[in-house]
């Protein structure tokens, strides 16, 4: 009665057989291709016996922890691609169980409630998908829930024109199409105001109407919670020069609008972390009392051993007590919201929405052999280990040791005439970046790679001299989270 009763609260409709994923898998379904090994090694390249050898050591596995990183999602399709690699544990049946994992990312995401600053209620309701702030600067206004992935309200009634942006290099650098966002950015006409706080003039920074300097982590005390620790850090220096805290910067920004005492309630920064970390305790028994902390630094938090160490457990031994936040309350596939996205909303041509994880061509990708006549090299960008995104790209002693280099296969290499350590020009019709080659049989053919993060550096004819991978990534979103798609790019090698 349980189990039914949660089936039909939910109202799900009746499935087609042929919607079913295993049918979708078999060949039985809307596109009638079977989904084998041959099939799947024509796409991604890689040997039928691999494939195969895989499936087995997945099937026979005790224990098989699945989990996934945020670089797979990050490409054109990137919904499809993470939703596939939750099926992997779906199929092998042994979700819930000691060992094992269902998917997702092994990183956790624990939060500690109350600590951290209170940030009021937002007056307008209405979000942007973050990968598409910059189109909302220039067409905001047309701006949907239907075609554009708004959240809280139907539309935008404005176009944005002013960006706070604290810390961080993702105003240019770490956004896609540097060239164009450079243009976009140097129009005051369309973005009026820019406010930056940071430590280093970065790319982003230049750009900047108001640019202040931010103090180091050296200069900054905090409280930092963690899922097995806490740590309390300390300056060991006042602030230099003219930094000062952004706290103290906001709160005299907060007394220009008369608003002081309502935005500090009286207290220093300081005064906050201490009362933040009191409050949580309300909450966590285990956190030690300040006094402790205060003494110790880094305490690390006691260890429950009855608290349950994998996902789903307690949806395995009782699914009908447990059930999920999907429709039915069950491990379910096929997405009815989904498949009422895809009708509903109205997409940019070549986009697709699926209720199923399922293949999905994409532009400038394997699939697009119209654009791979021109540019026929698939790019991807991977994290240096140089830097932390585009953090401590500036230190030259890190560039010496980890240099940034485009990496490609012999055999591209010979067709193009290329020896190694050269320098080339890597393009397509976004941009252009000047990068020497590292020849590696540890790349596959028709597949280059160069690590992420430098900064955007262009020469008085255009050329990233700087080697931003983000020179030649593209602007347009994923198809339904609005999302980044910068693995999914298309780019020809020239010698210079």
């Amino acid at each position: 009665m349980t189990k039914n009763r949660v089936i039909a609260k939910k109202n799900i409709p009746p499935l087609d057989k042929r919607l079913g994923y295993k049918a979708y898998i078999l060949g039985e379904g809307i596109d009638g291709i079977a989904k084998t090994p041959k099939y799947a090694s024509a796409i991604c390249g890689i040997p039928e016996e691999q494939i195969y050898q895989l499936a087995r050591e997945l099937g026979h596995a005790k224990a098989p922890y699945i989990a996934q990183g945020w670089g797979p999602q990050r490409q054109a399709a990137g919904e499809q691609t993470a939703r596939a690699i939750f099926m992997l544990p779906i199929l092998l049946g042994k979700i819930g169980l000691p060992g094992t994992n269902n998917g997702a990312s092994d990183f956790l995401f624990h939060t500690t409630d109350v600590m951290t600053m209170p940030t009021g209620k937002n007056p307008v309701s209405a979000k942007v998908p973050c990968f598409k702030w910059l189109e909302a600067v220039e067409r905001g206004h047309e701006m949907t829930a239907l075609t554009d992935g708004i959240k809280g309200a139907p539309k935008l009634d404005t176009d944005v024109k002013c960006v706070f942006m604290y810390q961080g290099n993702w105003l240019l650098n770490q956004h896609s199409d540097c060239n164009a966002t450079a243009k976009i950015l140097a129009d005051e006409s369309k973005l009026e105001f820019i406010f930056v706080m940071d430590n280093h003039m970065t790319a982003s920074a230049k750009f900047a109407d108001i640019l202040l300097p931010d103090i180091t982590w050296l200069e900054n005390s905090r409280i930092v919670a963690f899922s097995t620790h806490l740590t309390m850090t300390e300056h060991v220096i006042d602030p230099m020069y003219e930094c000062r805290h952004p706290y103290d910067v906001f709160a005299d920004l907060a007394d220009k609008f008369g608003l002081r005492e309502k935005f500090t309630e009286g207290r220093s920064w300081d005064d906050w972390q201490r009362y933040l970390y009191n409050q949580s305790r309300l909450k966590h028994t285990n956190f030690p009392p300040i006094e402790i902390l205060e003494r110790e630094k880094t305490v690390r938090l006691p260890f429950d051993p009855l608290a349950p160490r994998y996902t789903l457990k307690a949806f395995r031994e009782n699914p009908a007590l447990n059930p999920l936040k999907t429709e039915s309350g069950k491990i379910q596939i096929y997405s009815h919201k989904l498949a009422k996205l895809a009708e509903t909303w109205t997409l940019p041509a070549g986009d697709t929405i699926t209720p199923l994880p399922q293949y999905t061509p994409t532009w400038e990708s394997y699939a697009d052999e119209a654009l791979r006549e021109q540019y026929p090299l698939q790019l991807i960008g991977f994290k240096s280990k140089g830097r932390p995104h585009s953090t401590f790209h500036n230190v030259p002693w890190l560039r010496e040791v980890i240099d940034d280099v485009l990496m490609i296969n012999p055999i591209d290499a010979k067709a193009r005439h290329l020896a190694q350590g050269q320098m080339v020009h890597v393009y397509n019709a976004r941009g252009t970046i000047q990068i020497p080659i590292r020849i590696t049989p540890r790349i596959m053919p028709g597949v280059v790679a160069m690590g992420e993060g430098a900064w955007y550096q262009p020469d008085e004819k255009g050329i990233d001299i700087g080697r931003c991978i983000n020179t030649l990534t593209r602007l347009k979103p994923t198809a339904l989270a609005k999302a980044n798609p910068q693995g999914t790019n298309l780019v020809e090698v020239k010698p210079i």
